[in-house]
């Protein structure tokens, strides 16, 4: 479904679910085995993680998250001037209408409600991926939140 892509990234992922990190590292693998993804399971283990290794090429970031949520997170990275760069998606459950517009006004790069089968994900994934270098800041909300894959 996708090239292999000649540039290696590394990804980290908040998401304090097992199952969901296990899917989403089985995903990434198919799409491309040389991306590194790096899981933190909460808030607090993020920040560790981005105070100990190189910066990452993209962040996914979930919202509920304990020790310290994903909204909590998000306006806390974009306060740091050396993360600024990074794109964040949110990859959340949740379609909450406050969550989407709180995300987009805190600096979230794209928002992406969790699919609901493996072949999504892979998409889901591979979309954010392919459109890692053109993650800029979207124009408007209409271009931030996407649904279905």
């Amino acid at each position: 479904m996708y090239d292999k892509m000649s540039t290696t990234y590394t990804i980290l992922l908040a998401e304090d679910d097992d199952d969901d990190s296990f899917l989403f590292k089985e995903a990434l693998h198919e799409i491309d085995a040389t991306h590194k993804v790096e899981v933190a399971g909460n808030g607090e283990v993020l920040f560790s993680k981005l105070s100990s290794m190189p910066l990452p090429d993209i962040i996914f970031l979930d919202l509920n998250m304990p020790k310290k949520d994903g909204m909590t997170a998000l306006k806390e990275i974009r306060t740091r001037q050396e993360l600024n760069a990074v794109p964040i998606v949110i990859f959340s459950t949740s379609s909450d209408q406050q969550h989407i517009t709180s995300a987009y006004k805190n600096g979230a790069n794209l928002y992406i409600c969790k699919p609901d089968t493996f072949l999504k994900l892979k998409r889901a994934i591979g979309y954010c991926i392919t459109r890692k270098v053109s993650l800029g800041r979207p124009e408007g909300i209409d271009n931030f939140y996407i649904l279905n894959y």
